[in-house]
């Protein structure tokens, strides 16, 4: 139980910062980067 919710949060954090990294090299900024990143 434990291990799958490990997995999962380690899949949303890594989803959230490589949207973040994206969203940096495509131009935008930090903040609104975890704005996009909350609307997904």
């Amino acid at each position: 139980m434990w291990k799958r919710f490990e997995l999962w949060l380690v899949d949303q954090i890594d989803r959230i910062f490589g949207l973040e990294r994206l969203a940096r090299r495509a131009g935008f900024s930090p903040d609104e980067a975890k704005r996009i990143a909350r609307e997904k």
